[in-house]
């Protein structure tokens, strides 16, 4: 991990999802205006005031740092070694819908590659973010650190709760499965980091800001994310669309 992302730093970027979680649930229980952006997902006031404390946060905590996110208008290529990801909601139906799932990502990608990631579930409280190549989960006070389950006699399959696909079942029937999960936004990347799910395959379009944060917490806990060919998922592509993907609970 690079020498600027010390404890403090770290302590930092924590702390701004904690608060841009308290300022979404705000918005929460509150009737929400829905627009409809260019590439047809939704949006709300609380995806865009949520954006903005985040970027305005890493803008001072790491001036010299570029900060991509989903809500800002992004260029279509970057050349810079290090730059920030940010998805101020992943999950914004859920949140629209009121599910639950949907979580503020934060992810520092360094040669193409993410390093350090923070997801918070502001709804549960529940905080995973990855350090000095641990994988880490807070919760009621509590910090522990998490790994990928090793047992992989059975896996436990976790997908999208709303892209499964042709494609996805005919994956899954190759698998020797125990069972098929389903949930929303980054939480998946987080279910299989702490052992309680093993495989995640993404055969739809996804952008770069939904799985770096993810990505970098599940590479701490042991795994590794591969594109749907076995090359390692790189970011920072044009466009920052992701190649199809698989999430593995282990190190592939």
């Amino acid at each position: 991990m690079i020498d600027f992302l010390n404890h403090a730093v770290i302590q930092k970027i924590i702390n701004t999802a904690l608060k841009a979680g308290d300022l979404i649930m705000d918005f929460y229980s509150q009737p929400l205006s829905v627009q409809i952006k260019s590439d047809n997902s939704p949006v709300t006031i609380a995806d865009i005031e949520a954006n903005n404390f985040i970027v305005q946060a890493l803008n001072h905590i790491t001036p010299d740092i570029l900060v991509i996110s989903e809500e800002d208008e992004t260029p279509i290529h970057i050349n810079e070694k290090i730059f920030w990801l940010v998805d101020p909601i992943d999950g914004t139906k859920s949140f629209i819908n009121k599910t639950g799932q949907f979580t503020v990502n934060i992810a520092l990608v360094h040669n193409k590659y993410p390093i350090f990631g923070v997801i918070y579930a502001p709804l549960s409280q529940t905080l995973y973010f990855n350090k000095h190549n641990i994988a880490y989960k807070q919760h009621n006070n509590s910090t522990i650190p998490i790994s990928v389950n090793n047992n992989w006699d059975e896996v436990v399959a976790i997908i999208s709760a709303h892209h499964r696909n042709r494609q996805i079942n005919s994956y899954l029937n190759t698998l020797k499965l125990k069972s098929v999960m389903t949930a929303s936004s980054s939480i998946k990347f987080c279910l299989i980091a702490e052992g309680k799910a093993d495989i995640y395959p993404n055969f739809g379009k996804t952008m770069e800001w939904d799985t770096a944060a993810g990505h970098a917490i599940l590479n701490a806990a042991g795994g590794s994310v591969k594109t749907h060919d076995n090359k390692p998922l790189m970011y920072g592509k044009e466009k920052f669309v992701n190649d199809l993907f698989i999430a593995y609970g282990k190190n592939i």
